[in-house]
C-alpha cells in the first residue's frame, strides 16, 4: 500500500493523487502477471480463518489506509485545495471503503471500465 501512497504524494494535486491511488488499486487487482487481487482485502474478508494477531494486523492495515487518506485530505483542505466544508474523516472513510470495495467487486467480475466510473464518481466528492 505504501507504493500507492507514494504515487498519490507525487501527484500535482489531491484529486490527481486520489485518482492515482484508486487506479493503482485497480492495477493490483487486474494485473494478469499477479492474479488474485489484493491480499489484504481478501484476507480481511476471510479474517475468521486467521488468528487474533493476524486479524488485528489486517484491521490495522485498513485503518492505516483511512488514516493516511485523512491526513492527506486534511493537508489539502488546509492549503485551500479542498472546500473548507469538506468532512475529511467521512471522505477518507468513503474513499477507503470504495478502494477496498472495488477489490471485492473485481472478484465478482465487475469490469475495469465500470470500476473506473466508480473512481470518477468518488472523485466528484471533492468538488465544491
Amino acid at each position: 500500500m505504501s507504493a500507492l501512497f507514494v504515487a498519490m504524494d507525487e501527484a500535482p494535486n489531491i484529486r490527481e493523487g486520489l485518482k492515482r491511488l484508486l487506479n493503482g488499486a485497480l492495477d493490483i487487482h487486474f494485473d494478469t502477471d499477479n492474479p488474485g487481487g489484493c491480499l489484504v482485502v481478501l484476507s480481511v474478508l476471510e479474517s475468521s480463518q486467521h488468528d487474533e494477531a493476524s486479524s488485528d494486523e489486517l484491521a490495522q492495515t485498513i485503518q492505516d489506509l483511512k488514516t493516511g487518506l485523512q491526513q492527506r485530505l486534511k493537508k489539502a483542505k488546509q492549503s485551500g485545495e479542498l472546500s473548507s466544508d469538506l468532512d475529511v474523516a467521512v471522505t477518507a472513510t468513503t474513499i477507503a471503503s470504495t478502494m477496498t470495495g472495488m477489490m471485492v467487486l473485481g472478484k465478482a467480475h465487475f469490469t475495469r471500465a465500470s470500476l473506473n466510473r466508480t473512481i470518477k464518481q468518488v472523485l466528484s466528492l471533492l468538488d465544491d
